[in-house]
């Protein structure tokens, strides 16, 4: 019987010869684990495979990782500024920045007043002039049609400020405004500053609501720690806020403010402005916003 079945699996493959035989005998055996990794061949192919296959997976997650920070960082814009002209002509790219929170080592930008510290401030664009924005960039930005703009035979042009400018310098008014500073700018008589008093008290607190509603809007929710210090090497320690420790994710201020400032409108071809009057029967409001 048992010569018999041996027979019969023989005649089942008449057109297998012998080599043929022995490759099938030795790929069905793969399937019985009896010599799956005994052959060198079989356990390089499968070690390369491995590694390709990692090496890919690799790649692909890193490429991924950098298209979500970019589709991020495109968002953060777009939801923050909705629609911006500016954008027209900027790339916004981002960069950390550690801030200098410094408590007692104080940059020029929160020296005493004096020349030297008003011209590190004009120089982030706090008293720069508007830009002029085509009707068609108006268009396309959702720009409001009421607002002023030039007459329609020099091109109809809005004037517009970038709000990092008013936000830059509503800040610089506020310190203008502290009481160790504002009595040499009250001397001056210059800006806000040769106001009446009503004036300047509006404006100065205009600015500082205006900044806290920036600050809410863009919520910082990075933490700063504590750390122990002395005020002496042999003093006692005491607790103190880490306001360097934090590190922010920067927009390129200076891209953006070199923009605004090569196209503020002095240095347009028209130098100056002169806006077109508003159209007969058009509604306009009564009293200061």
């Amino acid at each position: 019987m048992l010569n018999d079945q041996r027979r019969d699996s023989k005649e089942s493959l008449p057109f297998i010869g012998t080599e043929e035989a022995e490759t099938v005998d030795r790929y069905t055996s793969l399937g019985t684990g009896k010599r799956s990794l005994n052959s060198p061949k079989i356990a390089l192919a499968a070690v390369t495979g491995l590694l390709l296959g990692l090496g890919t997976g690799l790649t692909l997650a890193l490429l991924l990782q950098t298209h979500l920070r970019c589709q991020a960082s495109t968002l953060c814009v777009c939801r923050q500024e909705e629609t911006s002209p500016l954008l027209d002509d900027i790339t916004i790219k981002y960069h950390e920045q550690t801030f200098n929170g410094s408590f007692v080592h104080r940059t020029i930008y929160r020296q005493d007043a004096s020349p030297t510290v008003d011209a590190a401030w004009d120089a982030l664009g706090v008293n720069f002039v508007g830009v002029l924005i085509s009707r068609e960039q108006a268009s396309r930005h959702s720009i409001p049609q009421h607002w002023a703009h030039m007459p329609q035979e020099y091109g109809g042009q809005y004037v517009v400020n970038a709000q990092v400018h008013h936000h830059l310098h509503c800040l610089d008014l506020l310190r203008k405004g502290l009481y160790f500073n504002i009595d040499y700018y009250r001397s001056l008589g210059k800006g806000a500053f040769k106001n009446r008093p009503a004036v300047l008290k509006a404006h100065i607190t205009h600015c500082l609501d205006s900044l806290r509603q920036l600050l809410m809007c863009n919520a910082d929710v990075g933490v700063a720690g504590w750390i122990w210090v002395r005020n002496t090497p042999t003093s006692e320690p005491f607790l103190f806020p880490d306001f360097n420790s934090a590190v922010h994710q920067c927009r390129n201020f200076d891209e953006i403010n070199d923009w605004a400032e090569r196209n503020q409108i002095m240095y347009s071809p028209l130098g100056t402005v002169e806006f077109e009057p508003p159209r007969l029967g058009e509604r306009i409001p009564v009293g200061l916003p």
